[in-house]
């Protein structure tokens, strides 16, 4: 048995140091143990030279004034008339433009006639109602279309008013 195990070792033992070898010899490849580096960057001389530059540019862009003022109107419409031209200094509550109003201009003359009539329709029924010759709803009648024409008045001077731009609370230069 002492042989047996002398022969187990020496077996042993040759096989731990040829594998020792093979690892030495595979592992001793210089490209491997140095880290990766990049090559050396290209790097082109010249000498400085002085030369004059233009004081002008042409090209292609878009300008963009460094204050701004953004307006828009309260309803949408054609433009009818500008009130400034560019470069003039405007001032508050200046109407700067004018969007097209002449459906509800003729909607105004249209019920400053009726509110005329609808005026003197009262006024001649006041008068009878006076002498007991109309009704009180008669009255209250010629009234009330009265004032439903005046609120129709102020409906259509507010859709005027808002097809104006005026230039709120400051002065500038357009």
């Amino acid at each position: 048995m002492n042989k047996k195990l002398t022969l187990t070792l020496c077996a042993s033992l040759f096989l731990l140091s040829a594998g020792a070898m093979v690892y030495a010899t595979m592992g001793s490849d210089e490209d491997e143990t140095q880290p990766f580096a990049y090559p050396p960057t290209k790097v082109a001389l010249a000498t400085a030279q002085s030369a004059e530059l233009p004081n002008t540019m042409h090209g292609v862009g878009e300008l963009e004034a460094a204050r701004q003022v953004y307006l828009a109107a309260e309803t949408n419409g054609r433009i009818a008339t500008i009130h400034f031209a560019s470069g003039q200094t405007v001032t508050a509550g200046q109407i700067l433009v004018k969007l097209n109003d002449e459906p509800e201009q003729a909607e105004l003359l249209r019920l400053q006639a009726q509110l005329t009539n609808a005026e003197k329709l009262y006024s001649r029924t006041r008068q009878l109602y006076s002498k007991n010759v109309a009704a009180a709803a008669q009255l209250d009648s010629t009234l009330s279309e009265r004032d439903m024409i005046v609120a129709s008045i102020r409906e259509v001077k507010a859709r005027i008013a808002q097809k104006q731009l005026k230039l709120p609370l400051m002065v500038l230069s357009a």
